[in-house]
């Protein structure tokens, strides 16, 4: 009876070892080396502006929304620029292709003070060559405070003129460079009827980001009259909600 418990014992224990070992036996192409994570990106380098009039344009870049947006667009364009001498005027070119009113509220914030405004363009110059290329970076100006990518920046431009944080090309740029929408004819059109620099209530921002690419198409797919071609782009235009127009 004991020489049969033992050998039950024997098998019993020869068995929890064939199974312990099956489980732990490496399992070849269902057992994966985990893939390391890749390092958190580190924070933005903050510059901090230096000057006599540093608190006073902070106080006024905190006030007048316009302002803020000169000084980022103008920080943001000059870092462009020297990180990408090959672009350095693709910036200026399709603002100018947006109608965006740039400068327009660094004077009406600045006024007609000569002396405000000579320190501010040369707080932006001394800003935009100290910022690093290729990565994000936060401007101090007294108490204002905002983070920039230049390159992001461009690459979402020209909306990203009223909104900094945007980091994708505008639905209507259909894959193409800055360049391309910078020298395109068309964009005068879309920007002429579907202008960015009005409010509208946030659920029309993308009903006009989409009717901008129609007109777009619109525009390059044109071979008619002038005036047939102005019908459907307002037809087009007119398809939007009346609070969205």
């Amino acid at each position: 009876m004991r020489r049969r418990r033992a050998a039950w014992w024997s098998a019993g224990v020869l068995i929890l070892l064939v199974v312990a070992a099956v489980v732990l036996w490496p399992r070849h192409g269902s057992v994966k080396t985990p893939t390391p994570l890749p390092p958190p990106a580190p924070p933005p380098v903050t510059i901090e502006a230096q000057g006599p009039a540093t608190t006073h344009l902070g106080e006024l870049l905190d006030d007048v929304e316009g302002f803020a947006e000169d000084a980022t667009y103008l920080v943001a364009a000059s870092v462009y620029a020297r990180c990408h001498p090959e672009h350095a005027h693709e910036l200026g070119r399709m603002a100018a292709r947006a109608r965006l009113p740039v400068l327009t509220g660094a004077g009406q914030a600045l006024g007609e003070d000569d002396e405000a405004r000579r320190a501010f363009l040369g707080q932006v110059r001394d800003l935009a060559t100290r910022a690093p290329c290729g990565n994000p970076f936060t401007v101090v100006i007294g108490a204002f405070r905002r983070t920039i990518d230049a390159d992001a920046y461009a690459r979402a431009f020209p909306d990203s003129y009223f909104d900094a944080t945007l980091t994708a090309p505008p639905m209507d740029a259909a894959d193409r460079s800055l360049a391309e929408r910078a020298t395109d004819q068309c964009g005068s059109v879309v920007y002429a009827v579907l202008p960015l620099d009005q409010p509208y209530a946030w659920q029309c921002t993308g009903l006009r980001a989409q009717a901008r690419a129609r007109v777009l198409a619109l525009c390059h797919a044109s071979t008619d009259a002038v005036d047939a071609g102005a019908m459907k782009i307002r037809d087009e235009v007119n398809r939007l909600p009346a609070t969205c127009r």
